[in-house]
C-alpha cells in the first residue's frame, strides 16, 4: 500500500466507519481508528486480527465493555492483552464482566497463571470455561473436579481424562 498518509487513507475510504470495514489497512490506520470517539469503531478495530498488538494492548484499557468483548473475540489477542482485559482477577464482577471473564477463560492464548487466578470465580460458567481450556494447570483441574457445580466437575474430569489419554 506504499507510504500513504493514514488520515488521508481514512478520508478517501469514506471516513472511519467505512475505513475500519476494509480488509487491509496501511500502517497507522488502525491505530488512528482505535482513538475514535465512537465505541463501535474501537470495537471493530479490537476485533481485527490484523490490528497491531500494541494497539490491542491499549484498547484493553478502554472502559467500554463492547471493546473489551471484541478483544476477547480476537484470535490474535495475546496473553498480555487478555491479562490487561481482566485486570485484578480477584475483584467482584458484574454479570457483564463475568461474561467477559468467561470469554477470557475460553481463549486459547490465556496464560495458565490467569486461568488459575480466575478459577475461583463465583460464576460457574467462568469455572467451567477454565476447566475446558487446555492451558489450565492440572492442579487447577483437580480442584475444579471437586467443584460444587456438576457441570464444572464434569468439564474438569473430562479434561483430566483427556490429558491422561494423551
Amino acid at each position: 500500500m506504499g507510504n500513504i498518509d493514514p488520515e488521508l487513507w481514512i478520508l478517501v475510504h469514506g471516513g472511519p466507519l467505512e475505513a475500519v470495514q476494509q480488509d487491509a489497512h496501511p500502517p497507522g490506520v488502525l491505530e488512528i481508528l482505535s482513538h475514535e470517539e465512537g465505541w463501535f469503531i474501537r470495537a471493530a478495530v479490537a476485533r481485527k486480527p490484523s490490528t497491531p498488538a500494541s494497539v490491542l494492548l491499549e484498547l484493553a484499557q478502554d472502559g467500554n465493555s463492547s471493546v473489551c468483548f471484541s478483544l476477547v473475540d480476537n484470535p490474535a489477542a495475546t496473553a498480555e492483552v487478555l491479562d490487561a482485559v481482566v485486570g485484578d482477577p480477584g475483584r467482584v464482577r458484574t454479570t457483564t464482566e463475568n461474561d467477559l471473564l468467561r470469554g477470557v477463560a475460553a481463549h486459547p492464548n490465556t496464560r495458565p497463571s490467569l486461568l488459575a487466578a480466575i478459577s475461583d470465580s463465583y460464576s460457574r460458567h467462568v469455572r467451567e470455561a477454565v476447566a475446558r481450556n487446555p492451558n489450565t494447570p492440572i492442579s487447577v483441574l483437580e480442584k475444579l473436579a471437586e467443584d460444587e457445580d456438576d457441570s464444572v466437575q464434569a468439564a474438569a474430569e473430562d479434561a483430566l481424562r483427556e490429558r491422561q489419554d494423551a
